[in-house]
């Protein structure tokens, strides 16, 4: 989830600022298709779990989820806890997706993360 899903944001926030927002949601619309027509041939694995074979969770899932979170605490803001995790993270160490969970946890209150969690768990088992 840590490369491949940040990647997958990277490449869409890129997007957004190259050709706008509704040609981002439209790419997103892709991942979510992708997403929708892979998921029944393989075992279904949460984003923070996800495993090297179950790329479309790690890419098209991992898109989905991610803009999502930048949606609901805002662009600047996630990209801020994703400088600190980043400086905190780096080579050599080798962080987990719950390395990073506790990064959101650490940069907002109590209820907020809470809500952000179930969120995020919802957006998941919606998509």
């Amino acid at each position: 989830m840590l490369t491949e899903s940040l990647a997958m944001y990277t490449e869409m926030m890129l997007y957004k600022e190259n050709y706008g927002e509704a040609a981002m949601k439209k790419q997103l619309e892709i991942h979510k298709q992708i997403y929708q027509s892979e998921k029944g041939l393989y075992k279904e694995q949460p984003l923070y779990k996800v495993t090297p074979e179950n790329t479309h969770i790690s890419y098209s899932k991992g898109a989905i989820v991610i803009v999502k979170l930048s949606e609901e605490i805002g662009e600047q803001q996630l990209n801020k806890i994703l400088k600190c995790f980043l400086a905190k993270y780096r080579y050599p160490q080798r962080p987990t997706t719950l390395n990073f969970l506790d990064e959101l946890n650490i940069a907002m209150n109590p209820e907020e993360y809470k809500r952000i969690i179930w969120l995020i768990c919802w957006c998941v088992m919606k998509y």
